[in-house]
């Protein structure tokens, strides 16, 4: 999540979809310590209850993907992890296809 007192807008950051580029660009514009209160993927519903009167005043917005490179996507990042909860799951499945 990011947020910019200066331009007016909260970055609501969806796993696998880009964000870490989003981030990359705006961070510098971003007030770090609103950052620090929340987790990098916190759900926007989350966001909009601790922050109703920003949420309001603010552009909200997130990047979304096709859901098709969305899997593909969390497959391979999944197989790379070693420390991920999932990551022993999915290499054991052995292939894209059993993952889907």
């Amino acid at each position: 999540m990011l947020i910019s007192h200066s331009h007016n807008f909260i970055f609501v950051h969806v796993y696998k979809t880009g964000g870490s580029s989003v981030k990359g660009l705006l961070h510098e514009v971003c007030d770090r310590a609103a950052e620090r209160q929340f987790n990098v993927h916190v759900s926007a519903e989350k966001i909009r209850a601790a922050l109703p009167e920003l949420w309001q005043q603010y552009f909200t917005f997130a990047c979304v993907r096709n859901p098709w490179d969305f899997c593909v996507s969390l497959y391979h990042w999944l197989c790379e992890q070693q420390v991920h909860d999932m990551a022993q799951f999915v290499r054991e499945l052995g292939s894209f296809r059993e993952f889907i």
